[in-house]
């Protein structure tokens, strides 16, 4: 009997569909006035690469530098580095660290979307409400300061028959908790998993591209928020028409 929610399992990962996530938005800009913005995302690559590629995509003109603006500032003065703006651009800094607030296995969400399939339906997911604090200045005169928030969520689904869907939905869960977007953060960016954990769960690139799929669904979510509070700042100082 061990051997029927494994097979379950098996049965269900043979013909899972990955979970449909947000897709970045079109947002372009035609900026009037030479400017750079300096992007800083508190150490958090996965952000910073994804928050460049968007504003590039949409025409923000921009510099994602390993320091931030200050820190560039500071071996400008010790003569170590130069910044790499030409001096007749105005610079502004852009800030965005994300702070995970609550995650959840999504047990309750799940279960009642296998219902409405009348339980034929597996659905295993979790998801992490994301906090962001951003805030935007120019050189040393803060600009903007807000808080904005969005759920990520990571997940598949997939149709098995009647009532074998709804009993591998919980059994997903049980089996999926290493998904927690907790997890991902902490294992993608702060910590090696061991060689354990690998064996059993997965290797940190497999941690950051999923962490990667949570933040992208989240951050996809406010994008046009961020790029429309800078876009009125740009356009109070005639940087932009």
């Amino acid at each position: 009997m061990q051997t029927v929610p494994f097979a379950l399992f098996f049965l269900m990962q043979l013909i899972n569909c990955q979970m449909e996530t947000r897709k970045a938005p079109t947002y372009t800009i035609s900026p009037s006035k030479k400017f750079i913005i300096f992007v800083d995302t508190g150490g958090n690559p996965i952000l910073k690469k994804l928050l460049c590629q968007e504003m590039q995509k949409n025409g923000f003109p921009n510099t994602c530098y390993s320091k931030t603006y200050q820190e560039q500032q500071k071996y400008r003065e010790q003569g170590k580095e130069l910044i790499l703006a030409e001096p007749e651009k105005e610079v502004f800094s852009l800030s965005v660290q994300p702070r995970i607030s609550k995650s959840s296995y999504d047990l309750l969400r799940n279960v009642g979307m296998s219902l409405l399939t009348l339980t034929s339906g597996t659905f295993v997911s979790t998801s992490a409400e994301i906090e962001y604090t951003i805030s935007l200045r120019k050189e040393n005169t803060p600009l903007v300061s807000t808080k904005l928030q969005e759920t990520g969520r990571i997940g598949f689904y997939s149709f098995l028959p009647f009532y074998m869907g709804f009993a591998a939905t919980g059994m997903g869960t049980a089996l999926n908790t290493y998904r927690n977007p907790e997890n991902l953060q902490k294992y993608c960016l702060h910590e090696k998993p061991n060689q354990m954990r690998e064996f059993w769960e997965q290797t940190q690139e497999e941690y950051c591209r999923e962490y990667e799929v949570v933040l992208k669904d989240s951050f996809y979510g406010i994008e046009s928020k961020i790029f429309e509070l800078i876009r009125l700042q740009l356009v109070a100082g005639h940087y932009y028409e």
